[in-house]
């Protein structure tokens, strides 16, 4: 099991983002990453893991297909990395967070597949 940064990180590269530097949180702990044009000092932060937004993004960017299952109690994204993928995310107490999870399990494995 990868952790959120290991995630993160490769998502970032399924995307091809340039990673300025590493957030963490008041007590040291990853909070995400900082992403940026090459040219530019400019950088914004970026955490699908925890952002709504950031997660439908690299849904749309990517062409991930997600699917919300109340009745399984599951999140289904389906990708192609050389072959047509299928992953779940179960969602017990939050199907948001379990949607972002899944959405970046994806975008990382699809940026683990990259050179």
């Amino acid at each position: 099991m990868k952790t959120d940064k290991e995630l993160l990180m490769l998502a970032a590269k399924a995307l091809r983002f340039n990673i300025k530097s590493i957030s963490v949180d008041i007590d040291d702990n990853f909070d995400g990453l900082f992403i940026g044009n090459k040219n530019t000092k400019q950088k914004v932060h970026w955490n699908p893991i925890l952002k709504d937004g950031d997660a439908i993004r690299l849904a749309i960017d990517l062409g991930l297909r997600v699917d919300v299952s109340n009745h399984f109690n599951c999140t289904t994204v389906d990708y192609f990395a050389n072959e047509e993928v299928s992953l779940c995310e179960y969602h017990s107490h939050d199907k948001h967070a379990a949607t972002r999870r899944a959405i970046v399990r994806a975008a990382a494995a699809i940026g683990g597949q990259m050179k």
